[in-house]
C-alpha cells in the first residue's frame, strides 16, 4: 500500500512545484530582467567580436596595447572575465529588486509564491535541453555556412541556447508566452542574421550589420531577444496590474 502511494505523492509534489514556478514567472518581471541581461551582453560582445576577428579594428580602451607577441591577449581575457562579474552583479541586483516588486505588486493579486533561485527542473530537463541545444547549434552552423559562407558560431549559440530554454520552460511549466517568444525570437534572429552583410577581413565592419563570417553578429541576436522580452514583459505586467488587489 505504501509503495503504491509513492508515485502519486511524487507526482503531486512535482505538480505543486511546477505550479509554484509558473506563478513565479507569471507576472513578467523576470522577462524585463532578462531583457537587461541581454542588453548588457550585446554591448559587451560588440567590441569583443570585432577585436577577435578583424585586425584593423581598434578600440580606445581596453583593446589598445604595445605588445608585439599575442597582441591584446591580456586585454581580451580581462574583458571576457569582467563580463562574468557584471553578469553576477546584475543578476543578484535584479533578484533583490524583483523580490520587492513582487511583494508590492504581484503578491496582492497572484499570491506570494517563491521558489529556490535555481529552478527545480530535474535531470531530464537538462538532458533534453542539451540535446536540443547541440542539435540547434549544428543546424544553424550548417545553415549559416551554406548561405553566408561562415559558421557564425556566437550567433548560433545565442539563438539555439535561449530559444531552446524558452521553449522548454514554456512546455514544462505551461507558460504560453515563452513558446511564442521562442518561436518568434528564433525565426527573427535567423532571418536577420541571414540578411546581414559580410564584413571585409582587412578593412573590418563598415556598420553594425556587417558581420564576422566566423562569429556572426551576436550583439544583434542579443538585441532581438531583449526587444521581444521587453514587449512580452510589459504586456504581462500590465495584465497582472489590471487584476483586482486582494488587499484593497
Amino acid at each position: 500500500m505504501e509503495t503504491a502511494d509513492v508515485p502519486q505523492t511524487v507526482r503531486s509534489t512535482d505538480n505543486y512545484s511546477n505550479r509554484a514556478v509558473r506563478s513565479w514567472w507569471a507576472d513578467g518581471f523576470w522577462d524585463l530582467a532578462m531583457a537587461g541581461f541581454w542588453l548588457i551582453t550585446a554591448v559587451w560582445l560588440y567590441p569583443l567580436v570585432r577585436t577577435l576577428d578583424f585586425p584593423s579594428w581598434t578600440w580606445p580602451w581596453p583593446f589598445i596595447t604595445e605588445e608585439s607577441i599575442n597582441p591584446m591577449s591580456r586585454e581580451i581575457t580581462l574583458w571576457i572575465a569582467s563580463l562574468f562579474g557584471i553578469w553576477i552583479i546584475y543578476i543578484v541586483s535584479a533578484k533583490l529588486l524583483i523580490d520587492r516588486l513582487k511583494r508590492r505588486f504581484t503578491a496582492p493579486r497572484l499570491g506570494d509564491v517563491r521558489h529556490a533561485f535555481f529552478l527545480p527542473v530535474g535531470r531530464s530537463f537538462g538532458l533534453i535541453f542539451l540535446a536540443l541545444y547541440v542539435a540547434g547549434c549544428a543546424a544553424l552552423v550548417g545553415l549559416f555556412w551554406t548561405v553566408k559562407g561562415g559558421p557564425h558560431f556566437f550567433s548560433a549559440i545565442g539563438i539555439a541556447s535561449f530559444g531552446g530554454i524558452l521553449f522548454l520552460l514554456g512546455k514544462r511549466f505551461d507558460i504560453p508566452r515563452y513558446l511564442w517568444l521562442a518561436g518568434v525570437g528564433t525565426a527573427s534572429c535567423i532571418l536577420v542574421e541571414l540578411l546581414t552583410t559580410r564584413a571585409d577581413y582587412q578593412l573590418g565592419p563598415r556598420n553594425f550589420f556587417d558581420v564576422s563570417p566566423l562569429l556572426g553578429n551576436p550583439s544583434l541576436v542579443c538585441l532581438i531577444w531583449a526587444a521581444l522580452l521587453v514587449a512580452g514583459g510589459i504586456l504581462t505586467v500590465r495584465n497582472v496590474l489590471r487584476l483586482p488587489n486582494a488587499e484593497a
